[in-house]
């Protein structure tokens, strides 16, 4: 097992692993990959991906496989990087300096953005989740923010 990994950081990695392998198989798929890593806050690059998948001879890693290629080529932002990478993204579809952001530009940057964007309908479950939230049709981004770094 990795030795140089943050010991918070590995337990985050070993219980996102175990929370995507449901079937208790000891191991995870290649089309598990993203979500495992997304469980943590990471987002890996779609190079990251790659290069991880193609290390993946049988299609599967086991938890120990993962660390180690995690430490090896997997850079670990920590929580205020990922929560700083958030508000920079927000800000650029947030019209104005309010730190608010419309319904609507909301839905374009989930539906639109990023290697995995929302469906329609998985916009407007989020949306109709977020209502608390919102104030006059306006999102607060810090509290968006808050709420997905939880």
């Amino acid at each position: 097992m990795s030795e140089s990994l943050p010991d918070n950081v590995k337990e985050a990695l070993k219980v996102a692993f175990e929370d995507i392998d449901v079937e208790h198989t000891g191991a995870i798929r290649k089309s598990e990959l993203r979500s495992t890593l997304q469980l943590i806050g990471q987002n890996p690059t779609a190079e990251e991906t790659a290069t991880f998948l193609e290390r993946a001879g049988n299609g599967t890693w086991t938890l120990d496989e993962f660390l180690t290629y995690v430490e090896d080529h997997v850079t670990i932002k920590t929580p205020e990087a990922v929560d700083a990478e958030l508000m920079e993204a927000f800000d650029k579809f947030a019209e104005g300096s309010d730190f608010c952001i419309s319904r609507e530009e909301f839905r374009k940057v989930m539906t639109k953005i990023g290697d995995e964007p929302l469906s329609e309908v998985d916009a407007d479950s989020l949306l109709a989740s977020l209502a608390s939230l919102e104030t006059d049709g306006l999102l607060n981004i810090a509290a968006l923010s808050k709420l997905f770094m939880g």
